[in-house]
């Protein structure tokens, strides 16, 4: 599973935090990255500046394991949530943190395939 941020990506994993006898109004999921820590810092400062919602995209493959409500099985899901926590590691080398997202999903949306199709052709080009 892929975490496209504006112009970067890189690999996560999502996590439904829905216990089954509860009811959301959003599902709360858990964001696991791991990313350059200037990169951690200009997206936390994005997501202040936006009054902490954060927008980015994932791009899913069939082989990916989720249990995710708000995002299907295949493909590139546009994800706009609300955060309710980060968290780095306290430990870290060459400036690269392990990121928890604790996030509240509000709407998720399946990318054009066009958008798709643009992402794989600049990764194979770059």
């Amino acid at each position: 599973m892929k975490l496209y941020y504006k112009y970067d990506k890189y690999d996560c994993t999502i996590k439904t935090e829905m216990k089954k006898n509860m009811w959301y109004n959003h599902e709360p999921v858990k964001l696991k990255l791991t990313i350059p820590l200037v990169d951690y810092l200009r997206i936390t400062d994005d997501i202040t500046h936006c009054d902490d919602e954060f927008h980015f995209k994932i791009l899913v493959n069939k082989k990916d394991n989720h249990d995710c409500e708000s995002i299907g099985d295949d493909g590139l899901w546009s994800i706009d949530s609300k955060v309710d926590r980060s968290t780095i590691t306290s430990r870290f080398k060459d400036g690269v943190v392990n990121v928890i997202f604790k996030l509240s999903i509000f709407e998720s949306d399946e990318a054009d395939k066009s958008e798709l199709r643009d992402l794989i052709i600049t990764d194979l080009f770059s």
